[in-house]
């Protein structure tokens, strides 16, 4: 994403481009008699000016100013980009400014926007190491396993740059989504099994519920819970669910004995 720590450096410079690659000029026009073209420009930098800042409060005003609401200039702030294609929650997750990262992404941005090379905000503040910008893009539903174009996750980005805290929290947060996803791809088999007619049996569809529901209020209600501890409740459901989905897979007798005539 960065071959050099020089790109770094360029990135605030490089932000301020319109669609069209023209510099933006950064300074507000105070004269009272602008029209409403150089109005226009006056609001579009002073959003950029704001998430650069991380000022949230301006930040509102600057949507607020906005007609009831106009859907379409807030999708062209949103969409502002530099020349890596990186638009305003980019640069606010890597500059580690969490409560505009919740404004952009309240206001419509994509939590998990990717650019031309496959990278998203949660790989950019891994890179520089915006611990808290991790922590507020994953609870808006940042997805810690989405890679970029050299199959790289956030992860693997925070370990390129030696940032140990942002490797760690990811570590935790894909220990999680790991668990959520076997839990909710347990139960989407259980709907699946109970179409077919006779393929579950209830004290199985109990056992499958009932151990669901347990690991579940244990996500729900867990606090400073271990990156393991993630794990070893996975394989506690593995323990349960394995050997009922090895048996409702098998044909039925019945069937065996149909098959022989």
């Amino acid at each position: 994403i960065w071959e050099d720590g020089a790109q770094k450096r360029e990135f605030n410079t490089k932000l301020n481009m319109d669609p069209d690659g023209k510099q933006v000029v950064t300074e507000l026009d105070n004269d009272d008699t602008v029209d409403n073209e150089d109005l226009e420009l006056e609001n579009r930098n002073n959003f950029l000016t704001s998430v650069l800042t991380g000022d949230t409060e301006n930040l509102r005003k600057c949507f607020e100013l906005l007609e009831d609401p106009n859907y379409e200039v807030t999708n062209e702030w949103l969409n502002i980009r530099d020349d890596f294609s990186r638009n305003a929650l980019f640069a606010t997750s890597m500059l580690g400014h969490s409560e505009v990262i919740t404004e952009l992404v309240t206001r419509g941005a994509d939590v998990n926007e990717k650019t031309n090379r496959g990278y998203t905000p949660l790989h950019c503040a891994a890179a520089w190491g915006k611990l808290e910008s991790l922590k507020t893009l994953v609870d808006l539903g940042a997805n810690v396993q989405e890679t970029n174009f050299r199959g790289e996750k956030a992860r693997d980005i925070a370990n390129r740059y030696s940032k140990r805290d942002c490797i760690e929290f990811l570590d935790w947060a894909e220990g999680k989504l790991i668990l959520e996803v076997y839990i909710k791809n347990i139960q989407e088999t259980v709907a699946d099994l109970e179409k077919l007619q006779g393929k579950l049996a209830k004290q199985d569809k109990a056992a499958f519920t009932n151990a669901c529901r347990s690991k579940s209020d244990w996500l729900n209600s867990a606090q400073n819970v271990s990156t393991q501890e993630f794990e070893e409740q996975r394989k506690q459901l593995e323990l349960i669910v394995d050997p009922i989905l090895a048996k409702v897979r098998l044909p039925s007798p019945q069937s065996s004995r149909s098959a022989r005539f």
